[in-house]
C-alpha cells in the first residue's frame, strides 16, 4: 500500500468515526437533523427497518425521553461514550464494531447504564458515509434496564462465533 493509499484509508476511517460520534450526539442531544443525516432510508437498527429516517429520529426521541425500551423508564439525560472502534473498508461499503457505554438518568434521578457493542454496516452516499445496518449487542445492563431477550435476538459472544466476525476478511483491515 502506498503512502497516498494509506492516508486515504486513514481519512475514510476518521470519517466513519465522525459519523458514529455525530449519530450518538444526535441521540443524546435529541437532535433529529443529526440522526436523519447519519442514516440511510431503509436503515436496519436491531430487528427493525426504518424506511423513513425521520421516523427513526422520532423513535429515538421517544425512547430517550418517554420509555427506554422494554424497561419503560423515562430518561432525563443520556450519554453514549464510544470507546474502541474498528472499521474495515471496501469501496463504498464499510463494516465496523464500536464499543460503548450508555448512561442515562431517570426522571426519578437514578443512574442506569449498559455496556454494549455496535456491529455496523455503512454505505457511502454521494461521498458521505451513512449507517445502513446496526446490531446492538448488550453485554451488561443495570438491573432496571434488564429484561428477557426477545426471541431471535442477537447474543454477544466472547469467541469467533460473535457477530462482529461476520464480515472479517471481506474487506481490508
Amino acid at each position: 500500500m502506498s503512502l497516498e493509499e494509506a492516508m486515504a484509508e486513514i481519512v475514510e476511517r476518521h470519517r466513519l468515526h465522525d459519523l458514529v460520534v455525530t449519530l450518538h450526539r444526535g441521540f443524546d442531544r435529541l437532535d433529529d437533523d443529526l440522526i436523519v443525516a447519519s442514516i440511510v432510508p431503509g436503515c436496519r437498527y436491531g430487528a427493525r427497518e426504518w424506511a423513513d429516517p425521520e421516523d427513526f429520529a422520532h423513535h429515538v426521541r421517544r425512547m430517550h425521553t418517554e420509555a427506554f425500551g422494554a424497561s419503560g423508564l423515562a430518561l432525563r439525560y443520556t450519554q453514549h461514550a464510544i470507546t474502541n472502534e474498528r472499521y474495515e473498508l471496501a469501496g463504498d461499503t464499510a463494516h465496523g464494531e464500536c464499543y460503548a457505554t450508555f448512561r442515562g438518568v431517570t426522571v426519578d434521578n437514578e443512574l442506569v447504564s449498559m455496556i454494549l457493542r455496535y456491529v455496523d454496516r455503512y454505505v457511502r452516499v454521494d461521498g458521505t458515509w451513512r449507517l445502513a445496518e446496526r446490531d446492538p449487542l448488550v453485554e451488561w445492563a443495570s438491573p432496571r434496564l434488564r429484561r428477557p431477550a426477545p426471541q431471535g435476538s442477537l447474543v454477544s459472544l466472547r469467541d469467533r462465533n460473535d457477530r462482529s466476525y461476520r464480515h472479517q476478511g471481506e474487506t481490508s483491515t
